[in-house]
């Protein structure tokens, strides 16, 4: 066709732009506006504007021609080229300025031509008017402007008034130009339109304002807000492009002719949504623009779910034309409302009189609506609509029409409803049309519930009358052919043209109508065959989602692509009704169903009243389904589908309403938290508001999943039964242990049945449990004695009229789970609905029921009455001696007992990972003492103890001399074992419960049952607690008593104690101090103890119930501390018994919040890393505290509560500190590492002097050191005391590894860490000596790790950590733009230290002179193997596998266990997993002590005890080993792998760089989500294989391939990496972009002095083919320029991708006289008002840095800007600016004379009301889960086609 030719365009299908107030198909001479009609009832239609910026372009040398529809932005694009210029075309109406229709025609070049370039403009304008009369077209402002005002001609109404118009116009000109010497210039015509002149003067003077100051704001704040629509909410497909763009251009089509809700003035009212659309409307085949059931029944659904607003604003048509719809009903006779079949303007019946039927008999439309009203009030709870918007009053009065419209047949005693005709518009005049029938069914019902939320008299305003007759209203069925019949007398063969379109088969959906499988597949089969092939697309639809339903996939696919191939003409996706063109076009109706299609038959979902439920499955082709921002009561969710899985997270939560997620198989239940991801296997499951109404559902499906009793193996009852309908629901609590899981929950229904029959309650014994009903914490159901039998009460009339429901537990102080209050208040919904009780029953706590026995503060079920009372229905009656308020201010004053959460004897504790249980003490052999080396031990980084020892230690308190050195030990008072007196028949269970950081102690007996619980306070960091909680069990008054033995020993070797004085009457205050110094300069150090006194017997009372003892002592080296911490936990304890334990519990779950390891399905394993992580963290300092933290002292071994003798290495921190335990603290908590590495910072002094005395410069770190930092080493290892020199390389590595995980720039600024780097490289430099024969340096006199060579030259652990440590100095002083220290020097040293090498048998020795059986104990430890990891040395993985084969040999079996794991590291690291797995388990198998997983040093309980090195190591391994990461300074790397016999590995709350991210292992998959994104440093992440590049957002999953990758800031330093790391990525090569060729003979002399930077001027590429065919078009121009080809050294892509040009070596040919002497690097794109991505900065960054490492660019080299070597007039808006701009920041950039700088002010601000954010999730290829990065980048979806001519 002629692209310049109006005539030869199909209008019906091209595509359309519009904003919900204007519309107007592109290039046609016709815009429409919401509202406007011309002609009477059945002849009204839109009304025409005639196009005033409908433009051709013509040129006779185009070529190139696009047609472009952008959905993601709302933009229409026709691009072409006249030579070298380009000429974008582009129109679009404008979605904040809704009264803008705007066409923008840009004409640019990248290089100005000699002559100007003209284009011809034709303005297809078109005839007059004929349905406006225009009275005037005048000149406005000037001559460039034109205003124009018209009247419609006939109104809709006889009685009513034509509509007026007002359009203000920019007038087009006959042809637009690029001048000569010019490259871009831009035109802006704009048209504003609408029914009042004051809003379209406003709009188009805002319009022409922004044109004047802000060209490009207009275009910028229109595309903005359609990202933010986007984002609310949309539906994606993985690995199926064709359907993902059949979605997204369902949702444009849709979304584009609904109002904007963020607008530069207030939307007119809203005139619906037509068949055709806002773009169509003109004739019959449009509809002429009428509203029909359409909108509601088929378009409605998909916005409603992800874009309520807009749904509401669809409803707001029906609400606001309630009038006519009343006087419709009113002339048939009938009350209420009964909506027109089609409507317009007016809201007025305007079905015009081809089809007479169609207007009287298509009343369903009603029920339609309401069912509409039904989905609104269900997906939004939207009380305010209901009472505030005529809501309520809306839906009543369509369920007063149903009831008054049918009619009562006598013979079937059922009510009728004749005379319609039902959406088979084939059956013009039927009875009892089914599909009706429901709707006026469901309408009467749902207004009964509607009622009752809008705070009506639900009874009064929908009497039961209506109620009755809607259950009598007739539904046709055949119950021989078990179908249903369409209407009374249907015959299959009634009609030839068979049934039109979807009808029957609505009933299951969407009307949802109960109806058997079998019933519902009889209807499938039946209609199927009988309807008209050629009917709608919608049909299909309504197909596929039922056989979806019935579990029939195969059939439902193909009914599925039935539903919209067949529909739709391309090349923009416009669908027609029927097949092949006919009918309306641009078929919002089909566009709706399709939607329809994906979200409730694929996604399964299914909205009830007060539930969401999903039945998954993924469409055919596809790899995933994601519904993005779908909106459930006030919640924003992103639901994502994938095979084996399903993820919601919530990016919005309602406080109003808060969900619950369960799954119906299972129930197990999650709550929905914010940013929370919450991952099942794929199934069904269920979405609930916690927010449970008090009214009754229409459905009836209130009811919850009740535990039966033969579940739970009860005995059967023997009561009185219920007789009538109950008036009263009590609520109860069965006072005893919460439980939490189904079989904790049956366990104690049974026992609670047990003790009901045999000790009874209050004295009387029953026949069964007392209770109706039971609630368990976990939110399920448990029958009791079920509806029929009577609760126990004393009072039988109360017995025989009362519903009791229970809930498990004692709640006088602990809050009930939302889970289990949802649970109650549905089966009391569930018991109205039965009518089980009245419909104005009364609720209650027991405690009205039951005389009060409770005259204390706080009683049993405080919590329980507090939440009753906020319930609807409780009722304030009381019984006996007046109502008793709860206390509800959370402050239990009570000495009652809460739950213990260690799960009792009679409960399972071995499936618990986080407890370990066991009913016998670690004993020394043959004795009956503890073995206190195995025992478990409780702390907080500031104390700590081992369990029922004499001993507490604190951080930083040591006694004794130089070597001699070791922790002080203080008396304990705590260290307590009870006992019963002649009670014989206890049983005793010990369990270390680490995620709350407890040890208890239960004893059970048959009078009692004890709690003792012993715990280092995790706030109150001074106190350790004991807690002592007794409670009787049976119905025995005598007292009982409880023996406290306790080998309290006063004395301490190491203090000298002064006497104890007493303090406040009841407590003791003791002061003491070391007795000898560390150091002979330094004072003996302090101790002040505040303590409770303990006696040696307690008594539970007669008759007393519960009683609690709480002891405690306060230790500090700072009195005033001591004693601030003491009194502050008396007042706690005064205040509530249980305040401080709970304190502790919450610190604690916050400490595990912060950082953890998961696996699944491997309980051992799991238990096992949770023990590393808990005795790890509980002897560093806890985060946040009651007093001020004082200085850290370092983790010894044997960490702090051991550290008295030989064995425990006396408490003196080693290199296990630095290289073994680290490693894994700093992956999770940089906080805690920060705090280690302080211990390091405050023994600098030390340190400086240790190196002094050696003659060298720097910090030379002790082997062993203690409270002062000094050298501690003992006498007994002098060699390691000397010659242990690697410590200041461990501790350097340390350093690094927190510097490159962090980026603290406070740290290295401000906390001595630049000075702790550099100093440490110092030493080393200072450290070796020069060797003249081999011309290396040397590192002579040390003992390696390997601790058998006592005395060595040149280990080459030692020496790689020298060489290390240098480098990174020399990096760190880069960072901080320091040269005064000259570290660039010291690199000669460093490059020159000796790395020892068997070249021969490629491998490393130990050390010079090393072989093979030197030593007859072999190697000690893992030694030369830490070259690979952690100090990641480089090496070929042949010298690698050699070194491993080598040392594994020679290494003492017997050795500490983390040289297995460093083993299984490097075999991990070469692939050989089934060797790694053998040494992992290795690693921790012979090293561990049960029942308490205390680990020893070597294998059979030798060597040191609660050896955290091994811990450290062993972690190491699972995160480093098979999670596969690699700290480099300015990436990180994972090549991540399963741990053996798990499903998956999980790193919760891992830390990067301020970033927090919980990654997953799966088989085939990493799942990626950011909880927290560092402003400063985004994320982006390099899939290794692929070169696949993607940024992470917060809260957005991100699942790639199991696959290696590296994570990084989008933030680089401009400094070269360290020697040993690379900034390096392989860029691609000319071969594969398809590059030319071309020999050059010269060379460049490198390293050049310059780096030039360029921008391309072209337009930006984002995927690997595009960015592909950029690089080919970049240059194919050039070599037409005269270039031999591509004249860069490289070019970098929009898809962050780094493209070879000319390369390193040769020289480029883009500078006049530089090219010689620097390298030019070309970035595509045009930035001179686009700002280039952090991400696109930092590619540029890290290749120049790789340049500097390889030594191609000079170190000390300059940035230059192109166009700063070229004379240039532009002063603003020049091309490249913002590129520009930001280099001009950089360090190394050069001013050179005669430059101009960039303006770099505001004029490029985009201004917006909102911050759109970043594109959507990357979605995955069809090959693999890998990212594919053109779609992340393009979710725009452009649809675009080629005319060609």
């Amino acid at each position: 066709m002629k692209v310049d030719d109006p005539s030869e365009i199909d209008y019906r299908y091209m595509t359309s732009v519009g904003n919900g107030h204007l519309a107007t198909l592109l290039y046609s001479d016709t815009i429409y506006v919401n509202g406007l009609y011309n002609g009477p009832t059945g002849w009204s239609h839109r009304a025409r504007i005639p196009a005033t910026q409908a433009l051709f372009l013509s040129h006779p040398g185009i070529t190139d021609r696009l047609y472009s529809l952008d959905v993601k932005r709302a933009v229409f694009e026709e691009t072409f080229n006249v030579g070298e210029v380009k000429v974008t075309h582009r129109t679009y109406a404008h979605q904040y300025y809704t009264r803008l229709l705007v066409t923008e025609i840009i004409l640019s070049t990248s290089s100005a031509q000699s002559t100007p370039v003209s284009i011809q403009v034709r303005n297809n304008r078109g005839e007059d008017s004929n349905d406006i009369e225009f009275s005037n077209n005048v000149e406005y402002i000037n001559s460039n402007y034109r205003y124009q005002k018209g009247q419609t001609k006939i109104p809709e109404l006889s009685d009513g008034k034509t509509q007026p118009v007002y359009i203000y116009y920019t007038v087009i000109p006959q042809v637009i130009t690029l001048s000569a010497m010019t490259t871009h210039n831009k035109y802006t015509f704009v048209t504003s339109i609408d029914l009042e002149d004051w809003a379209s003067k406003n709009t188009f003077d805002e319009a022409l304002r922004i044109l004047d100051v802000h060209p490009d704001n207009l275009y910028n704040k229109h595309i903005s807000e359609w990202h933010i629509k986007w984002f609310n909410g949309r539906i994606d497909v993985d690995g199926n492009t064709e359907l993902s763009k059949y979605i997204y251009s369902c949702f444009y089509y849709l979304m584009s002719f609904l109002p904007s809700q963020n607008v530069f003035l207030p939307n007119r009212k809203f005139s619906g949504l037509s068949p055709g659309g806002l773009a169509n409307g003109a004739n019959w085949t449009d509809y002429q623009g009428h509203v029909f059931w359409d909108m509601e029944t088929w378009m409605y659904p998909g916005i409603l779910m992800f874009h309520p607003e807009l749904a509401q604003e669809m409803l707001s048509y029906r609400t606001d034309n309630m009038k006519p719809a009343y006087e419709r009903a009113k002339a048939n006779g009938q009350e209420g409302l009964r909506y027109p079949w089609e409507s317009a303007r007016t809201g007025v019946e305007v079905t015009p009189d081809v089809c007479v039927a169609c207007r009287e008999n298509q009343q369903h439309v009603t029920g339609d609506i309401a069912l509409a009203a039904r989905q609104y009030v269900s997906a939004t709870r939207d009380v305010d609509w209901l009472r505030g918007k005529k809501g309520y009053v809306f839906i009543r009065d369509m369920a007063k029409y149903w009831y008054t419209r049918p009619e009562y047949n006598e013979v079937t005693k059922k009510y009728d409803i004749n005379g319609v005709m039902p959406p088979d518009e084939h059956a013009e005049s039927v009875n009892n049309s089914v599909y009706t029938n429901v709707g006026a069914k469901l309408s009467i019902n749902f207004a009964r519930y509607a009622a009752c939320l809008a705070g009506e008299d639900s009874t009064g305003e929908v009497p039961d009358e209506w109620l009755e007759r809607a259950k009598k209203i007739a539904l046709p069925f055949d119950e021989r052919k078990m179908f249903h019949p369409e209407y009374d007398g249907y015959r299959e063969d009634k009609d030839p043209r068979g049934i039109k379109q979807a009808d029957v088969i609505l009933l299951g959906f969407p009307q949802m109508w109960p109806v058997d499988d079998e019933v519902r597949r009889n209807d499938l089969i039946h209609y199927e065959k009988v309807n008209n092939p050629l009917g709608p697309a919608m049909t299909w639809g309504m197909f596929s989602i039922n056989w979806l339903e019935l579990g029939e996939d195969e059939k439902a696919a193909d009914l599925f692509k039935r539903s919209y191939s067949l529909y739709t003409r391309e090349p923009f996706k416009i669908w027609t009704e029927a097949r092949a063109g006919i009918g309306a076009v641009n078929f919002l109706t089909g566009m709706g169903g399709f939607l329809q299609t994906v979200l409730f038959g694929y996604g399964g979902a299914r909205l009830h009243t007060e539930k969401l439920t999903f039945n998954p499955k993924l469409p055919p082709s596809t790899e995933g389904l994601r519904f993005t921002g779908l909106n459930y009561v006030g919640n924003s969710l992103d639901i994502v589908i994938k095979p084996d899985y399903v993820t919601v997270v919530a990016r919005m939560t309602s406080e109003e309403n808060p969900l619950i997620l369960t799954v119906n198989k299972s129930g197990a239940s999650h709550k929905i938290q914010k940013d929370k991801e919450i991952l099942i296997t794929r199934q069904a499951f269920t979405l609930r508001s916690l927010s449970v109404s008090d009214c009754p559902l229409p459905e009836g499906d209130s009811c919850p999943d009740i535990i039966t009793r033969r579940e739970w193996q009860a005995v059967e009852p023997r009561d009185t039964e219920i007789t009538g309908v109950v008036d009263k629901v009590i609520i109860q609590q069965t006072g005893d242990m919460e439980c939490n899981t189904l079989d904790a929950c049956k366990k104690r229904v049974k026992k609670l049945q047990l003790i009901h029959q045999t000790s009874g309650v209050k004295g009387l014994v029953l026949g069964d449990i007392a209770y109706n009903f039971l609630i368990g914490s976990d939110g399920r159901v448990y029958k009791g004695r079920g509806w029929g039998l009577g609760p126990y009460h004393p009072d039988v009339d109360v017995r025989l009229s009362s519903l009791s429901i229970a809930f498990v537990g004692d709640f006088t102080c602990t809050d009930i789970s939302d889970e289990a209050k949802m649970a109650a208040q549905q089966l009391i919904k569930c018991a109205r609905e039965r009518k089980k009780i009245s419909r104005d029953y009364k609720l209650v706590f027991e405690s009205q029921m039951f005389m009060p026995l409770c005259k204390k503060d706080t009683c049993d079920g405080d919590k329980l009455f507090c939440v009753v009372q906020s319930w609807f229905q409780w009722s304030n009656i009381q019984t006996g001696g007046g109502l008793r308020q709860p206390n509800c201010n959370g402050k239990c004053k009570t000495d009652d007992i809460p739950n213990s959460k260690i799960l009792p004897l009679y409960e399972d504790t071995s499936k618990i990972a986080t407890v370990f249980a066991t009913e016998r003490l670690p004993m020394k052999p043959s004795t009956s003492e503890i073995d206190y080396r195995f025992m478990a031990s409780v702390g907080n980084g500031h104390i700590a103890t081992v369990v029922y020892s004499d001993t507490i230690y604190m951080n930083g308190l040591y006694n004794g001399p130089s070597g001699w050195s070791h922790r002080a030990r203080i008396p304990s008072i705590l260290g307590v074992r009870l006992s019963l007196p002649g009670v014989s028949d206890t049983q005793t269970q010990y369990a270390l419960d680490v995620q709350r950081g407890v040890f208890e102690e239960i004893v059970n007996s048959s009078d009692v049952s004890i709690l003792m619980r012993t715990y280092a306070h995790q706030y109150y960091t001074q106190l350790m607690i004991l807690e002592i909680h007794a409670v009787r069990v049976g119905n025995g008054g005598n007292s009982i008593d409880i023996s406290l033995n306790n080998d309290y020993d006063s004395s301490s070797i190491d203090l000298t104690l002064e006497p104890p004085q007493q303090y406040k009457q009841n407590y003791r205050y003791i002061s003491a101090t070391t007795k000898e110094t560390e150091t002979a300069d330094t004072s003996v150090s302090s101790v002040f103890i505040y303590q409770h006194i303990i006696p040696s017997k307690l008594t539970l009372a007669s008759n007393v119930g519960k009683s609690s003892w709480v002891y405690f002592m306060s230790i500090d080296n700072d009195g005033r501390k001591a004693e601030a911490a003491f009194n502050e936990g008396l007042r706690l304890l005064k205040q509530q018994t249980f305040l401080l334990y709970y304190q502790h519990v919450a610190a604690w779950k916050q400490a595990w919040n912060k950082g953890r390891i998961e696996v699944g399905d491997n309980l051992q394993l799991s238990k096992l890393i949770n023990s590393c992580f808990y005795y790890l963290i509980s002897f560093l300092p806890a985060a946040t505290t009651f007093l001020p933290k004082e200085q850290f002292y370092g983790l010894s071994p044997g960490g702090l509560a051991n550290g008295a003798n030989w064995t425990d290495y006396q408490g003196h921190v080693f290199w296990d500190m630095e290289t073994w335990m680290y490693p894994g603290i700093l992956a999770f908590r940089p906080d805690l590492a920060n705090d280690m590495l302080s211990y390091r910072i405050y023994g600098m002094k030390e340190a400086a002097k240790r190196a002094k005395q050696g003659n060298y410069e720097g910090l030379r770190y002790p082997w062993e050191s203690a409270f002062t930092g000094a050298e501690q080493t003992p006498d007994i290892c002098i060699p390691c005391r000397e010659n242990q020199q690697h410590v200041t390389g461990d501790i350097a590595l340390a350093a690094r590894q927190y510097f490159s995980m962090t980026q603290d720039m406070t740290w290295l600024k401000n906390q001595s860490g630049y000075e702790f780097i550099r100093d440490m490289g110092k030493f080393w430099k200072s450290r070796p000596t020069w060797n003249p024969v081999t011309q290396q340096y040397d590192i002579n006199g040390v003992m390696p790790p390997d601790e058998h060579a006592e005395s060595v030259n040149n280990s080459v652990y030692t020496n790689v950590g020298a060489k290390l440590s240098i480098y990174y100095a020399n990096y760190v002083a880069c960072l901080m733009d320091n040269t005064k220290d000259d570290t660039e020097s010291w690199l000669a040293v460093a490059d020159k230290i000796a790395v020892s090498f068997d070249s021969k048998n490629n491998v490393h020795p130990e050390y010079d002179g090393y072989y093979d059986g030197n030593d007859d104990r072999g190697v000690k430890q893992a030694d030369v193997i830490l070259l690979g990891f952690p100090q990641m040395w480089p090496m070929s993985r042949e010298v690698r596998k050699n070194d491993l084969l080598k040392y594994e040999i020679v290494t003492n079996p017997m050795g500490p266990a983390m040289t297995w794991g460093m083993f299984s590291i490097g075999w991990l690291e070469l692939g050989e997993e089934e060797k790694a797995a053998d040494l992992f388990r290795m690693s921790y198998g012979n090293y561990i002590r049960e029942p308490f997983k205390i680990w020893t040093e070597a294998r059979a309980g030798i060597g040191a005890v609660n050896f955290l090195t091994g811990m450290g190591g062993f972690l190491q391994s699972v995160i480093f080993g098979y999670g596969g990461l690699r700290i480099h300074p300015e990436y990180i790397e994972f090549n991540p792998r399963l741990t053996p016999d798990t499903t998956f590995l999980r790193f919760v709350d891992f830390d990067y760089l301020g970033n927090s991210l919980d990654i997953e292992i799966q088989t085939g998959f990493v799942s990626i989500v950011a909880t927290k994104i560092d402003d400063e440093h985004p994320l982006v992440i390099y899939v290794i294989p692929t070169g696949n590049i993607v940024y992470i957002e917060k809260d957005k999953e991100l699942r790639l391939a199991r696959t290696p990758f590296i994570m990084a800031s989008s933030s680089v330093t401009e400094c070269p990496l360290p020697t040993g790391s690379s900034s390096c990525v392989t860029p691609i090569s000319k071969s594969v972009w398809g590059g030319k060729t071309v020999p050059t003979a010269s060379n460049l002399v490198t390293p050049v002095r310059d780096v030039i930077i360029f921008q391309t001027n072209t337009s930006s590429c984002y995927s690997y083919q595009a960015c592909n065919m950029a690089m080919q078009s970049l240059e194919t121009s050039q070599i037409k320029n005269g270039k031999t080809h591509l004249t860069y050294n490289f070019v970098i892509g929009s898809n962050l991708r780094v493209y070879e040009a000319r390369g390193w070596t040769k020289p480029g040919d883009h500078s006049d006289d530089r090219n010689s002497q620097s390298i030019g690097i070309a970035v595509i794109g045009n930035f001179t008002y686009n700002q280039p991505s952090k991400a696109l900065l930092a590619v540029l960054q890290q290749l120049i840095k790789c340049g500097m490492e390889n030594k191609y660019i000079s170190k000390s080299y300059q940035l230059i800007w192109e166009k700063q070597l070229e004379k240039s007039d532009c002063a603003v808006g020049c091309p490249g600016d913002q590129l520009y701009c930001q280099l001009t920041q950089w360090r190394h950039w050069k001013r050179v004379d005669g430059d101009s700088l960039p303006y770099c002010g505001e004029l490029y601000i985009i201004q917006s009301t909102s911050a759109p954010r970043k594109t959507p999730e990357p979605t995955s290829t069809s090959s693999s889960l890998y990212v594919n990065y053109s779609l992340f980048l393009s979710f725009s979806v452009v649809i675009s086609y080629f005319y060609g001519y």
